[in-house]
Formats: C-alpha cells, structure tokens, sequence
C-alpha cells in the first residue's frame, strides 16, 4: 500500500501532522547527509542552520508522537467503552426478543385457551339483542360482558325468589308444628275431662243403657266424639 493509501485511510488531524513532520524530517535528514562539510573532508559535519533546523524538527516530532501515544490510549479507551456499550446493547436486544417470543407464545395460548364464559348457560344472542337493540352494534367483547351481567341480575333474582319461598316454607312447617302440638295438648286435656267425668257416673248410677241414651260409650267418649272420629 502506497503512502498516498495511508493518507487516504487516515482522518485524524493529529496523526496526519505527524505523518506530514516526520516526512519533512526524514527530507531534512536525507538532505544534510547528502551535503557534507567542505573544510574537512574526514569529518564532515553539517551546517549550523540545517543542523539546528533539523534538531526542531526532531523536537517537534517527538511532541507530537506523544501527543498521538496520548490521543492513541484516548481512543483506545473510548473505544472500549463503545463496545461495552455495544455488547450492551446487543445483550439488552437479544433479552427483548426472547421476552418478545415469550409474550406472543404466552398470547397463543390465551387465544386458543378454552375460557370458562364459553360454557355459561348464558341468553341466546338474537333474544338479547331483542331486549337491548343499544347493544346491536357493539363489539363480541362488549356483547359478551353484557350478556354475563344480564345473567348475573337474573339469577340474583332468582336467588331472592328462592329465599323468599325458602324462608315462607320455614314459617308453615313451624306453623303446623305448632298446630299438631295444640291438637296434642287437646287430646291430652280431653283424656283428662274424661277421667274426670267417670266418678260423675258412678254417683249418678249410669248403665249401658243410660250411656247409649245421653251418647255415651263404655270408654267415656261421646256419640258426637265417636261421629267426628
């Protein structure tokens, strides 16, 4: 590659004056060795001006190999972090989409979830409607929840009805307990007048005879007790 390619390649100001110093040093270098000293041809030393031209031009040549060393580890630093920053990215991305895949499986099965609503004895939709033309253009969505709050109000309902019919059957079944118990206590107090009236007929001599005639029987019940039994 030619040195025409390398500065094509390189952008950065501080390395393109170094490549332009160190060519002019290395021209000044080449051009005091091909002029040696005339006035000693076994120790040729080079002009005072171009010896001292030379030396600045070392001098500034080496400030600015700092100054590239300098903005070299700069770069190198900044670029670790770009790529810190990069595999960050990237690790950030690669979670996104498997959260992605997780979220659109986890909505599949959401879709083609077999919901409880789908089995609820609930209105036929043409006999809602009929009911509620409001809701003829609503959406599946919203048809739905109506038709499950219709029901929810028609089996609270219901479910009143039911107390209520519950809560009358207590009060017969506690009514004709109290009833039997009355019609207890009055065969208990019939026995009771019954024996009472039995010395009355010893003290009054009653036969058979006579007990047939007032309606009387043996056991000391009437003929109208007999009739209504």
């Amino acid at each position: 590659m030619s040195a025409l390619d390398f500065q094509t390649l390189i952008t950065s100001p501080i390395l393109q004056s170094l490549l332009s110093s160190s060519k002019t040093t290395q021209e000044s270098a080449l051009s005091l060795l091909s002029t040696p000293s005339t006035t000693d041809t076994n120790n040729p030393t080079p002009p005072p001006q171009h010896h001292t031209t030379l030396l600045a031009q070392l001098s500034h040549l080496r400030t600015l190999h700092r100054q590239t060393t300098l903005a070299l580890r700069s770069t190198k630093t900044e670029t670790s972090n770009a790529r810190s920053d990069v595999d960050s990215l990237h690790l950030t991305l690669q979670n996104l989409l498997y959260e992605q895949s997780h979220l659109r499986a986890e909505i599949e099965a959401c879709e083609s979830y077999s919901h409880l609503y789908t089995d609820l004895p609930l209105e036929d939709v043409d006999s809602f409607l009929i009911a509620h033309p409001d809701l003829a253009d609503a959406d599946t969505h919203a048809l739905t929840l109506a038709r499950i709050e219709r029901e929810r109000v028609q089996r609270e309902e219901l479910e009143r009805e039911r107390l209520a019919l519950v809560k009358k059957k207590q009060a017969l079944v506690k009514e004709n307990l109290k009833r039997k118990e009355d019609l207890q206590g009055l065969d208990g107090r019939m026995e009771a007048f019954i024996d009472a009236a039995r010395p009355i007929e010893k003290v009054l001599g009653l036969g058979v005879e006579d007990k047939e005639k007032i309606g009387v029987g043996e056991d000391g019940a009437t003929g109208k007790d007999v009739a209504n039994g």
